[in-house]
């Protein structure tokens, strides 16, 4: 489905982005590989692949989501579940604060909002989005 990147100079990137979600280990954890294509110069080229997996730890009594973005980074984040939806974040060496929140629109759709604050999380500010379509 459609995403947008916001841009720290007020810009935005298009991007379609692409979640594969499998189911493994008998239905305890999720497996998804994201990769974001965009338009460039009238040519498409892949902009964003990363994965992760969502898993539920039973010894911690909580939820977690590690991943591995394209850029060599990967990390661990205990998830906040809330209804049909859920959230993490983290905050870096710098101090800024990013949290990520999927929820399901009310057609069944999954939205997902990134967000950065750097003064203590008193604002945030749109980092990207995205809207998927599940297809079976």
């Amino acid at each position: 489905g459609p995403a947008t990147v916001y841009l720290p100079n007020g810009g935005t990137l298009a991007i379609v982005q692409q979640e594969t979600v499998t189911s493994a280990a008998f239905n305890t954890a999720l497996y998804v590989v994201g990769r974001g294509t965009m338009t460039m110069n009238g040519a498409s080229r892949q902009a964003w692949d990363a994965a992760g997996l969502f898993g539920y730890d039973a010894i911690g009594k909580r939820y977690i989501f590690t991943s591995a973005s394209g850029s060599g980074s990967m990390s661990t984040f205990g998830i906040t579940v809330d209804g049909d939806g859920f959230a993490w974040g983290y905050t870096d060496a710098s101090g800024a604060e990013s949290k990520y929140v999927v929820t399901r629109t009310p057609d069944g759709k999954w939205k997902e909002v990134g967000t950065t604050s750097t003064d203590g999380g008193k604002t945030w500010n749109k980092t990207m989005e995205f809207l998927l379509t599940r297809k079976p």
